[in-house]
């Protein structure tokens, strides 16, 4: 009559209409599926039904709005058995008790129903649109939490609230308070016993029931079942969160190493969250050590059921037990652990040294646990005596006791069985159950009628997840409809969890996984799971999706986003969770026995053939990119033991791949639609990957300097790798040099990732002994050991270096010291050998053993910006500093401890080094505002002696051996100061470097000067009459390629080295070289088309331009010049051409004569021309100097053009892409638009790049090797 009455109001009502008996799972599943609000009639007869329950359960668990409404006469009501009613009481929204049908209180009672069900189904809709969007954790959303993406354990917590049954485990609660108030007690006490015994009950109760003096540190439950708790770095991050919530220091100590980490991975770095032991050790334990033990409370950590961590072998369960058997012992000894667990036989093994205590199944106190609870649950079915008796109660309890064998599990399950059964039928079916977990679980299987091929289907796919699921998730994955997946769930509800906040499904325990899986205690064959027919199904159905979902920027990102960075956390929800799971777990459902599947081989050949990319793509966005080494490697691994089958495409496009990513990593990272902009133009040639990847559609094309093959990470700053001319200086800049104590050698090191090694030889040769590779980026610091056996090398890669020098093991690599979170700046050995002190821009000081290669301190808390070098006073007592930070700071070290003893300020710009003199009375130090400024510290005080005033940076500096005289460096120079009589200018200047000085040493009478060029130049000096004769000169970039240019059609392409010859490119024919010209005496300097691409000009350090056709005849050279060439411009009609000279002169030429129309001398210019630029009417020059001055000449009157500029050439340069040399960016308006990889570029090239329409080209400085790439304007359009 109800359902008739919502009928007719237009309503749209499922009904059971079998009188609520026999199997109605199938069509009820599916009629709760399909609506939103649940109403359920309460009268006798609904309640006595079989189904009732079942209903109301499914109902409750899809999360539907339940409406109730109570049909119940007044001499019904003490009939009901009300479990079903109890539920349901305190949601009784109409009551048709005793009224008749038709009647006005009847009526009024279906107007009051309708109005709640119209307002629950409101709610169910926005419930849904809610749980539409991705769930989020309920932690605070703070960058601590961005950070270490901690677990959220509260409804792990509030499961156990919930299910606690009162006076139960108290016998265990008092034996942990006995073991945590034991001050003589082990840190780690482990809980062990058989599947199903409760010991996650009593480490939840434990938790709440702490001693007094003791507060809760962390707990963390393992679920095999679940990804996000089987993972130890979730372990230990979820650790670190909750100390730092409770604990304002740890957190504190935390929030800095955060920073520190963070700056780290923004350099290219893994996190420290990559490692949990290594995140368990420099975080946890050094966090807590921060605590004050006379202070701070008594701390316990909870570990719950370590054995669901993993498996043995497995990489996350390895990494908590060596936690738990090495790493804790080093904790306070105010911290305790407790671990429970099975004991497997890797547990066993590890904690068999850790103290235990075992839960026995037999033991009288946890039978007596499991009688109060089967009690408790009995009386709450029954509440009332006269329905079940205190006799009936007690007999009940002692049989299902008895066949319990002591597993708490058991009782649980069987009491779920048995909530719907009426109270006379209780015993009988008690009896029906057998003894022990195995029997049960066989019991509920059949009692719950579900079909055997479709409970392996499902709970077989459930089972085989990596990951929990919603029911709705789990259906749409299997491509099947959800009240199908439904019905099988809501039949085996006694043995499964379904998360009230998730939804996520998951079986009761992991016992009955194991039961379900081992043919030895599923006896019944019809249940038995085979895991790996599960595996090719979800490999099947993985693949099916990723190749039927993924595309190219699936999220959206779009390509307007390409220059910022991306934040996958807002990208990652658009995954939906199908797509989601197979994008990060299909490799672990691929064997050997799968791969040659058909139906697998035919859908991975698909995938490989199309979408490498874009499952990279998913991977970046779901914050898993750094699984794909181990995704891959796996994949090669199976493939590699395959049986059968041809797999040769697959595993080459995979290890190309592999490749691929390894190279582009940066690029990918940042956003990860660089995968097509930076990663695919660079896929070599005659790679398999090529083949496939090589002509993807709307990406940059590489025309001309595509490597052929893979370049070796490790090898591809190494000439002969990359076909060049054998040479034996370094190829980019020499950032220090350092001379042994006896003179023999001459240690340089460089932004090639090399050490050099030379040998002084006659007093002019230095011979390349040997090249120590090792860093994988820059080299900024070498140092000798003043005992000669040692030599330090600090990089960017964070690490330093020590290599052997004594005989037996010359040039051998003896540790690698890291600890670092940036670049290492410096490094320098104590006068007596015995220790090393490195610092860097990650602002700390670090102090190392050198004879055991072991940290001693870290000063972190000092200077407030990156440190940039170091140096230990002449007695060893004291060590300088400088920084960013615009101070030199002075720190003693003495039995390992580091004390700051002063601070020098007064500097207005950063300082770059601190030198002190041999004396150990002055310190100099060199800033960035070129200044020098010197100190006597011997007193309290320092005290400023001087000031030497430059034009450039001071990057280097350095006190004679005998004191007397200051080297500074100047940009391209090296100034001499006498100390004795100092002067506003230095006493001498050595000029002989290309570029920038780097570097100055004085050792004896000898200064060695290190520079950007790229060389080293050795001086001898003649203490007498104060000479310096320069004796040596240790080159290595004679052959790199510097000057390029394109034509303005994009037809050519002109590239050079710094030696005489130059080569002209088609770009339009194959990318064929057309010729290559000897023309000049020396070295190409600069190279230029004209705007109508008929003319190309070429100037050299020979003094001379020369004009030639694109057919590479010489047609002039111009050649009073009064200095090396160094800049050529044309204007916009082709007919002037004006040069420029390193000693400031600009020339202006008219092409069609070859004469010379004009000359602006170096006074009326910035000194030393670098950049010439006719504005796009012609009708101005802009000349730029070193240092980036401009100024602006009238080319009708060759006079000075004093107006607004910035109309006439702001234009041409928004039209620029820039290469930035420093970030390996292409950028433009500052935004990155494509990233190169390190083997086609260079540190210092960004003055030989050019844009030109479609095209950019630079230099790689790594032999004769140009580079040239088409993109498509669009997608630089910002």
């Amino acid at each position: 009559m109800v359902y008739n009455d919502l009928k007719a109001r237009n309503l749209k009502v499922w009904f059971d209409l079998v009188n609520m008996r026999g199997d109605i799972t199938d069509s009820m599943a599916g009629g709760i599926d399909a609506s939103l609000v649940f109403v359920p009639i309460l009268s006798l007869a609904y309640q006595e039904s079989e189904n009732c329950m079942l209903e109301i359960r499914y109902a409750k668990d899809r999360k539907k709005k339940i409406v109730p409404v109570r049909l119940l006469t007044k001499n019904e009501e003490d009939a009901a058995a009300g479990t079903a009613f109890a539920i349901t009481a305190g949601l009784i929204y109409a009551d048709f008790a005793d009224k008749q049908y038709g009647s006005a209180e009847w009526n009024k009672e279906i107007d009051l129903l309708e109005r709640e069900i119209i307002e629950k189904r409101s709610l169910a809709l926005a419930h849904k649109a809610k749980l539409s969007s991705i769930r989020r954790t309920s932690l605070n959303d703070s960058s601590l939490v961005t950070w270490i993406d901690p677990l959220d354990v509260s409804a792990d917590m509030e499961m156990y609230r919930e299910a606690y049954v009162p006076k139960t485990r108290l016998w265990a609660l008092e034996n942990l308070h006995v073991w945590l108030q034991n001050p003589n007690a082990d840190k780690v006490l482990w809980l062990n016993g058989s599947a199903g015994l409760g010991k996650s009950m009593i480490a939840w109760l434990i938790s709440q029931h702490l001693p007094i003096g003791y507060v809760l540190g962390s707990v963390f439950f393992c679920r095999h079942d679940n990804a996000d708790k089987n993972s130890a770095k979730r372990l230990v991050n979820t650790m670190i969160y909750t100390l730092s919530e409770k604990f304002p220091i740890f957190k504190a100590f935390v929030d800095e190493f955060r920073m520190e980490d963070q700056r780290s991975v923004a350099n290219g770095k893994p996190s420290i969250l990559k490692s949990p032991q290594l995140a368990f050790t420099e975080i946890v334990v050094a966090g807590l050590k921060k605590l004050n033990s006379a202070l701070s409370p008594n701390i316990l950590l909870i570990i719950d059921a370590l054995d669901e961590c993993g498996k043995a072998g497995d990489p996350d369960r390895i990494a908590i037990l060596e936690i738990l058997r090495r790493d804790s012992k080093n904790l306070p000894s105010f911290v305790r652990i407790l671990v429970t667990g099975r004991p497997d036989i890797d547990i066993y093994e590890t904690m068999a040294y850790i103290k235990s205590d075992m839960l026995l199944p037999t033991s009288i106190e946890n039978k007596n646990d499991i009688d109060i609870y089967i009690r408790h649950q009995l009386r709450k079915y029954f509440p009332k005596e006269y329905v079940m008796s205190e006799k009936m109660l007690i007999q009940c309890s002692s049989e299902i006791l008895e066949k319990s064998e002591g597993v708490f599990i058991f009782a649980r399950i069987v009491m779920d069985l048995l909530e719907t059964v009426p109270a006379e039928n209780i015993l009988s079916e008690i009896s029906s159950f057998g003894d022990g977990l195995d029997n049960m679980y066989l019991h509920a299987l059949k009692k719950s009628r579900v079909n055997s091929e479709e409970f392996r289907i499902v709970i077989g796919f459930i089972l085989g997840l990596n990951e929990l699921m919603t029911q709705d998730s789990i259906a749409l994955f299997m491509d099947i409809d959800p009240s199908y997946v439904g019905g099988v769930l809501a039949k085996i509800r006694s043995v499964l969890i379904i998360d009230p906040q998730t939804d996520f499904v998951s079986l009761i325990h992991k016992s009955f996984a194991d039961f379900l899986v081992d043919p030895n205690r599923c006896k019944d064959p019809k249940y038995l799971i085979n895991l790996a027919d599960i595996d090719e199904i979800i490999l099947r159905l993985s693949l099916k999706v990723m190749n039927t979902s993924l595309k190219r920027d699936y999220t959206g990102i779009t390509m307007n986003k390409l220059p910022e960075k991306i934040k996958p956390s807002e990208w990652s929800h658009l995954y939906n969770p199908v797509l989601s799971y197979a994008c990060r777990y299909w490799t672990k459902h691929l064997s050997g026995d799968n791969i040659n599947a058909e139906h697998i081989s035919t859908l991975l050949d698909e995938f490989v053939l199309v979408h490498l990319g874009h499952w990279t793509e998913a991977l970046i966005l779901l914050e898993t990119y750094d699984q794909i080494k181990p995704m891959v490697d796996s994949v090669l691994t199976v493939i590699e033991t395959a049986k059968e089958g041809s797999t040769e495409l697959v595993t080459s496009l995979f290890s190309d791949f592999l490749k691929l990513c390894d190279s582009q990593s940066v690029p990918f990272v940042y956003n990860p639609l660089h995968i097509y902009q930076s990663g695919f133009p660079f896929i070599p040639s005659k790679s398999s990957l090529a083949r496939v990847y090589g002509n993807y559609e709307n990406v940059p094309k590489v025309l001309l300097g595509l490597n052929d093959e893979w370049v070796d990470r490790k090898d591809w700053i190494r000439r002969d790798k990359l076909n060049a001319a054998p040479y034996t200086g370094h190829w980019d800049n020499v950032n220090c040099v350092a001379i042994s104590i006896d003179g023999r050698y001459l240690a340089s090191c460089s932004n090639d990732m090399t050490v050099k090694i030379w040998s002084f030889v006659d007093g002019s040769t230095y011979d390349l002994v040997k090249t120590l590779e090792g860093h994988f980026s820059h080299i900024y610091f070498v140092s000798f050991s003043p005992d000669g056996k040692k030599l330090a090398s600090g990089s960017f890669d964070h690490t330093i270096k020590i290599w052997s020098f004594e005989i037996q093991n010359f040039g051998e690599l003896v540790a690698t010291l890291s600890g670092h979170s940036d670049g290492v700046s410096s490094c320098q050995f104590s006068p007596d050998s015995k220790i090393i002190v490195s610092t860097s821009w990650d602002r700390t000081i670090r102090l190392w053993d050198a004879q055991e290669y072991l940290l001693i301190t870290t000063i972190a808390k000092g200077h407030t910006d990156g440190i940039n070098s170091v140096q230990f006073s002449p007695d060893g007592k004291l060590f300088a500093t400088s920084s960013w930070d615009q101070t030199v700071r002075l720190w003693s070290f003495k039995n390992g401890d580091a004390k700051l003893t002063m601070t020098i300020n007064g500097f207005e710009d950063c300082v770059h080094m601190v030198r002190w003199s041999s004396d150990g009375h002055l310190v100099a130090a060199a800033t960035n505002d070129g200044h020098v400024k010197i100190w006597n510290i011997s007193e309290a005080e320092p005290k400023l002696l001087s000031v030497l005033h430059g034009k450039s940076p001071v990057l280097s500096l350095c006190f004679s051996i005998d004191g007397k005289t200051l080297a500074s460096t100047s940009g391209n120079s090296v100034n001499i100061w006498q100390l004795n009589k100092l002067d506003k200018n230095p006493f001498l200047v050595l000029d002989e470097h290309f570029e920038h000085v780097t570097f100055v040493l004085f050792h004896g009478k000898t200064l060695v000067t290190a520079s950007v060029d790229k060389s080293m130049k050795i001086w001898s000096i003649n203490q007498d009459s104060q000479t310096y004769k320069l004796v040596a000169t240790i080159d290595g970039h004679a052959y790199s390629v510097r000057p390029i240019c394109i034509s303005a059609d994009g037809c050519y392409l002109a590239s050079s080295g710094s030696d005489p010859k130059f080569k002209i490119w088609s770009l339009s024919k194959h990318n064929t070289l057309l010729h290559s010209i000897y023309g000049h005496l020396k070295g190409i300097s600069a190279l230029c088309f004209s705007p109508n691409s008929k003319l190309l000009a070429s100037a050299s350090y020979d003094c001379t331009v020369k004009i030639w056709n694109l057919d590479g005849i010489e047609l002039s050279t111009l050649s009073n010049h009064t200095g090396y060439a160094t800049a050529l411009a044309f204007s916009p009609d082709s007919s002037v051409l004006a040069t420029g000279c390193g000693d400031g002169t600009v020339k202006i030429w008219e092409t069609a004569t070859f004469s010379l129309i004009y000359t602006i001398s170096p006074s009326m210019t910035a000194k030393g021309v670098q950049f010439l630029l006719f504005s796009e009417n012609g009708n101005v020059l802009r000349v730029s100097d070193i240092q980036k001055l401009h100024t602006f000449w009238n080319s009708a009157s060759w006079t000075k053009y004093n107006r607004d500029t910035d109309d006439l050439f702001h234009k041409d340069a928004s039209k620029e892409l820039v290469f930035n040399s420093n970030s390996g960016w292409i950028e433009k308006h500052d935004k990155r638009c494509m990233w190169l990889p390190a083997e086609y570029r260079s540190q210092f090239a960004i003055r030989e790049q050019i844009s030109q329409g479609e095209y950019i080209a630079f230099n790689t400085l790594l032999g004769q090797k140009v580079f040239a790439i088409r993109v498509n304007d669009a997608i630089f359009e910002i």
